[in-house]
């Protein structure tokens, strides 16, 4: 995946990834950190709730690469950050090809749900 992906920096308060978007790719964290936020529409004015902070290694964009739907999700760099590109196409021919890497975005995904589950019982 290394060798199709494009390395890109980002500077502190940027977006990486706008919601709504169109999912072209999946991004990895390859240093610093980045807030992944929900844009929520409420009184007196539209807002943002943070869901998960992302270091290195973490992935954002895995579900939108798998059912071609826009990001949902926010994501914003908090300090500098250098991502990976990866074309959901090469992304997605990774996950048949090995397994063991679809078993680790599962268990990604598990923790990403039960972190939104809490802040759903949290906020409800």
């Amino acid at each position: 995946m290394l060798e199709v992906g494009e390395e890109r920096v980002f500077a502190p308060g940027e977006v990486i990834v706008r919601s709504g978007q169109e999912a072209k790719a999946v991004y990895v964290v390859l240093e610093g950190t980045a807030r992944m936020v929900y844009w929520v529409a409420g009184p007196p004015a539209p807002r943002f709730t943070v869901v998960d902070i992302l270091g290195s290694g973490r992935l954002f964009g895995l579900v939108p690469s798998l059912d071609g739907e826009p990001y949902v999700a926010q994501l914003e760099a908090l300090t500098e950050v250098k991502v990976l590109s990866v074309p959901k196409e090469v992304f997605n021919e990774e996950l048949l090809c090995h397994p063991e890497v679809a078993l680790n975005l599962l268990r990604q995904l598990g923790l990403l749900t039960r972190k939104s589950e809490a802040w759903l019982l949290n906020t409800l």
